[in-house]
């Protein structure tokens, strides 16, 4: 365990005094999930402008005004009159407002009447949200008018002696039964650095695949391996030792962004326990990968080309070592001629990430 633990040390030790790592797994993220937060800022936040034309002035376009103007829409919506429609068209045209909505004039009037006017919704194709909760809010007043209006008919219909004015204002004050209520339960709206931070921390995290197996090759080619073997170290110590050490670099490096990014910035990853869980997790793949890799790979360049390949990529490299492992020991069982002393191996072109196992001949070299 105590050779394990020294070359964990040593690898710790060399990352942290490297500038390299240090950007790599700590500088790096922060400062892309900083810069993405800052060029996504407002995007969490809706709020639009509605250009509203009041030709009507009646109490039903009142109520409609004010349904806009609720405590409920302050935070979405900001209504702004103007006197004409073509002012209001211009206004959505140029951007200044979002969506605009019309109230003809004799609106109020004309509702209880056999022929009730139209309200008109100015849209833009660049603010389609802002149109369609303008059409959502307007619909959903519009239906409330629906339901009065065939409520006064069905009294007239059933020989009410009330005057029509009057049934108006009872209807008023009637409601469809059948609404949709938002209620909150336990959501909470997020900032856009709680998004890009667990992104951009996992993102560099798999970085450390490149940068550990690269250092144990440059170990390899200094004659640092060879020393350790020299001594009483196992080659699984060695592999398990740099492994130790990805785990405690890329676990502290997930940690400490999660803690800055929380504290400072107010980035909210979730329930602290179930951080910590899939950040260990997420650092034990890490490890598994790159002690795969540094087992496979004989050079420091196929190291470098197996850390981060694409998902065709490791297929293709899973398929070529499969067939160089099945060259290998139809190699091993067939005999050389009794012209060539030594043993059979695969061909020089069959290696992993190389080129692919096309001849599959085998070779007679001395022993």
């Amino acid at each position: 365990m105590r050779p394990v633990l020294v070359i964990a040390g040593k690898d710790l030790r060399q990352r942290l005094r490297d500038r390299s790592a240090v950007v790599i797994g700590l500088v790096a993220p922060l400062a892309v999930a900083l810069l993405m937060s800052l060029a996504f800022k407002g995007t969490e936040n809706f709020h639009y402008t509605l250009a509203l034309v009041n030709a009507d002035r009646g109490p039903i376009a009142g109520a409609m005004v004010q349904a806009f103007e609720s405590k409920s829409l302050r935070s979405i919506v900001t209504v702004e009159d103007y006197a004409r429609q073509t002012t209001a068209a211009q206004a959505v045209r140029n951007g200044r407002a979002q969506a605009g909505l019309v109230i003809p004039a004799g609106y109020s009037a004309r509702l209880a009447g056999a022929a009730p006017l139209s309200l008109t919704t100015l849209t833009n194709v660049n603010n389609t949200t802002a149109t369609s909760v303008t059409q959502s809010i307007v619909s959903s007043f519009v239906a409330q008018l629906d339901a009065d209006r065939l409520s006064v008919a069905t009294a007239q219909s059933a020989g009410s002696t009330k005057s029509t004015a009057g049934l108006t204002a009872l209807a008023s004050q009637l409601r469809i039964p059948e609404q949709l209520v938002a209620r909150a339960v336990g959501a909470r709206q997020l900032k856009v650095i709680s998004y890009m931070a667990p992104a951009m921390s996992i993102f560099f995290a798999f970085f450390l695949i490149s940068y550990t197996a690269r250092g144990f090759f440059e170990d390899k080619d200094q004659g640092m391996i060879e020393r350790m073997r020299a001594a009483p170290v196992r080659p699984y110590q060695i592999l398990v030792g740099k492994s130790l050490s990805v785990l405690v670099f890329g676990l502290g490096s997930l940690l400490v962004i999660f803690l800055v990014t929380t504290k400072l910035f107010g980035a909210y990853w979730g329930d602290p326990l179930s951080v910590v869980l899939i950040c260990a997790a997420l650092v034990l793949a890490i490890v598994a990968l790159t002690a795969l890799v540094i087992g496979v790979a004989r050079t420091k360049r196929q190291a470098e080309g197996m850390s981060a390949p694409s998902s065709s990529d490791w297929l293709s490299w899973a398929a070529t070592l499969s067939s160089c492992r099945r060259l290998q020991r139809s190699c091993s069982a067939s005999p050389c001629s009794p012209r060539t002393a030594g043993r059979c191996e695969p061909s020089p072109s069959c290696r992993p990430r190389a080129v692919p196992c096309t001849r599959r001949r085998c070779r007679c070299s001395p022993s």
